[in-house]
């Protein structure tokens, strides 16, 4: 038996020339192009979600901590914490960063471990959460840390003392007193290879400045009192007392 195929109905059609179907191609692409207010507010939705997922993400990979409560008598303040305290703070380790400590008299301290690797966006919410914190009520400023080292590695542009009161005193207000003191040299006669513990002990309206080798036993009474001179900054004049 013979195969008999189906009787082609397309016989009678209109074929599309070469010209036709890359005229109707151009056409379905111009319509794709246009769009409607419903595209726009499904792209606003969209829009929204997104930047609100990237703000997250950076919250969430930002190394800045607050500790500010519950306010102990002592707190340990690390790398890219800020903390306050009734009494005391101790700054673990410090090789190439440098401390920021705000006092109250009678009241308490807040502190800040800045380390050089941190971004402009790390140390603009350090500042943030010092004036948060109550950074207002200090009568006076101390920072304290190896400048040598810092500024060597700083990524954020510090590379003078003068350079970083002036900018601590721009975000801290000018109605308070800045301090600071250089730790490289006790860090260089005192071996400090691991880096240097910091204390800051509030007593009334007495502040005191400690120092002990890192990596030692955490005994208090190894600190040493940091009896040295600090030097105040007044805008535009350093001075020493």
């Amino acid at each position: 038996m013979r195969y008999h195929s189906n009787t082609n109905t397309n016989i009678c059609s209109n074929q599309e020339t070469i010209t036709e179907r890359a005229d109707r191609q151009r056409r379905q692409r111009i319509a794709e192009l246009k769009y409607s207010g419903s595209d726009e507010e499904r792209w606003s939705i969209n829009r929204k979600k997104v930047l609100k997922r990237r703000a997250t993400h950076n919250l969430e990979n930002n190394r800045v901590k607050a500790k500010l409560h519950p306010v102990k008598d002592e707190q340990s303040v690390f790398e890219y914490v800020v903390s306050s305290a009734t009494k005391r703070i101790i700054y673990p380790g410090v090789i190439q960063c440098i401390t920021i400590t705000g006092v109250v008299p009678n009241i308490g301290i807040i502190g800040a471990h800045i380390s050089p690797g941190a971004t402009k966006s790390e140390i603009e919410a350090t500042f943030d959460i010092l004036n948060t914190g109550g950074s207002a009520g200090c009568l006076s400023w101390y920072v304290m840390g190896n400048f040598e080292q810092h500024f060597k590695y700083n990524k954020f542009g510090w590379k003078s003392e003068k350079k970083v009161l002036k900018y601590i005193s721009s975000k801290l207000g000018k109605n308070a007193r800045y301090f600071s003191f250089d730790i490289g040299t006790i860090a260089k006669d005192c071996c400090h290879t691991w880096g240097t513990d910091i204390l800051v002990e509030l007593n009334a309206d007495e502040i005191y400045f400690s120092e002990k080798k890192s990596a030692s036993r955490v005994d208090k009474s190894e600190f040493k009192l940091i009896k040295s001179d600090f030097v105040e900054f007044e805008s535009e004049v350093i001075r020493c007392f």
